[in-house]
């Protein structure tokens, strides 16, 4: 890697991370306020509505942005064929929605949200329009720009939703800020365009574009309905009420998810990555990973999941409380997923991406069929389900990078489990003490309380019992 491009990526690097930590950190801050001023049936209206839009924001940009910043020597007009397709796609998903907006609602036995639907989907042909300038400005590792817009947005947006809800706009608070930060984010990608299209077409391109571009497609569908087909499921058996109380729930569960793992696993990739022609430094690498990955994530999980009803009543407020069981079960699930999320980072590092789209794929079927079939009488229940398919692949990752990597089982769970065992008996700690009857009466001191008891029985047993393995990774960072 020359000077230049050295430094161009550590810089890309750095504000990469200003626009994720910081974007997800003000994003959840905004939720927070907006959580305690509309009800559960208002922010499960707008989950609804999101989910529907997201979704069709996939099938819009149809992973284009993806396949131009991946593209070797893109020339600009191999970028006017992908344009056009993928507005016109938006602008058409964005119509059919708008008309079909009954029907949609309907299939959902949720009939109001039709007026919803219909206004939601002007941000579809927006969103197109500001990712491909987004897609230039990565090719480029530009991303102060991204940062800037990303924060400037989400502010100004989260804002405006503030303050409709204070006067009373309830679900359509979350829909204007939803348009209008898809509004603002393309004013402000084209106020500074890095590409302007032309009437150039490149038959021969797009084809190679696309090719790419489909398997971006198929990942992120498949990926979208293991992760948010429960969401649908919800509305459709239980109503807007209970969405919203999946959606307050599981809302810290996918925001560190995005954070902690996310961090891990760009890490991670980097460093494997350099070393893939090696197995044995390949091995020892993955491991020392893996045990920050159990040292660091796993605790800060469970710790969550352990003191699930607290936070839910201070973060959230009281009329909240029932969101607490969902998010329980979520922070469970992440406590795996966050270690598990390593094992694509060696399939990405040693040149085995299909895996990864395969076992999505498998996900989502067992997913989408578990959550239809299995009968469910709550959120909570449909969340118990959720997390049980997401873990129905974890066998299977594992027993595929123990196989590539040539390790014995014995050695992953001799740098995993002390952390996991210690982070489940801190966990049992907590269930004791808030079940003897020792606890103030505020959430905020027994939230105080059970998270200090949780951290001083995960540092004295992981200290204990991963001793060896810390100081093992310690040694290996310091080199």
């Amino acid at each position: 890697m020359s000077g230049e491009l050295k430094r161009l990526a550590l810089r890309g690097l750095l504000w990469s991370v200003v626009q994720s930590w910081g974007g997800k950190a003000l994003t959840f801050l905004l939720f927070l306020v907006l959580a305690r001023l509309l009800t559960p049936e208002q922010l499960g209206a707008a989950a609804a509505v999101m989910v529907v839009v997201s979704f069709l924001q996939i099938l819009g940009e149809q992973g284009y942005g993806d396949a131009l910043v991946q593209r070797q020597n893109l020339q600009p007009h191999e970028a006017n064929l992908p344009f056009v397709v993928s507005i016109a796609s938006a602008c058409t998903l964005a119509l059919a929605v708008a008309l079909g907006a009954p029907w949609i609602a309907g299939a959902m036995r949720a009939e109001d949200l039709a007026p919803y639907l219909a206004v939601a989907a002007l941000g579809l042909p927006l969103s197109s329009l500001w990712m491909f300038q987004e897609a230039f400005y990565r090719r480029g590792l530009q991303y102060r720009y991204l940062a800037a817009r990303l924060l400037v947005v989400t502010a100004f947006a989260g804002a405006l939703a503030i303050a409709l809800a204070f006067a009373g706009w309830g679900t359509w608070s979350l829909v204007v800020q939803a348009v209008l930060a898809a509004g603002l984010s393309a004013a402000w990608m084209w106020r500074r365009p890095l590409w302007r299209p032309s009437r150039q077409f490149d038959r021969a391109s797009f084809g190679e574009i696309f090719a790419f571009s489909r398997s971006v497609t198929t990942y992120r569908v498949a990926d979208f309905v293991s992760a948010r087909a429960v969401e649908l499921i919800i509305i459709t058996l239980h109503g807007t009420a209970a969405l919203g109380l999946y959606s307050v729930g599981s809302r810290i569960y996918q925001t560190l998810m995005q954070l902690l793992s996310s961090s891990v696993m760009g890490v991670s990739l980097s460093a494997l990555s350099r070393i893939a022609h090696d197995v044995d430094r390949l091995r020892a690498a993955y491991t020392k990973t893996l045990t920050i990955g159990s040292a660091v994530g796993t605790a800060v999980f469970v710790g969550v999941a352990a003191v699930a009803s607290e936070l839910t009543r201070t973060v959230f407020g009281e009329r909240w409380a029932d969101s607490a069981p969902v998010m329980q079960v979520l922070m469970l699930l992440g406590a795996v997923q966050c270690v598990q999320f390593m094992n694509g980072s060696v399939f990405n590092a040693l040149g085995r991406p299909h895996y990864i789209a395969l076992m999505t794929i498998a996900k989502a079927s067992v997913t989408l069929a578990a959550l239809a079939l299995v009968p469910a009488g709550s959120a909570y229940e449909l969340a118990v389900v959720f997390a049980v398919c997401q873990l129905s692949i974890t066998p299977v990752t594992y027993w595929l990078v123990l196989r590539l990597l040539r390790m014995p089982v014995r050695s992953l769970l001799r740098h995993g489990a002390p952390f996991f065992v210690s982070a489940a008996v801190a966990f049992a700690g907590v269930q004791w003490l808030r079940a003897s009857g020792l606890l103030p009466p505020s959430p905020v001191l027994q939230l105080g309380l059970l998270s200090a008891s949780y951290l001083g029985v995960y540092v004295v047993l992981a200290a204990l019992t991963g001793w060896g393995q810390l100081r093992a990774v310690a040694s290996y960072l310091a080199r």
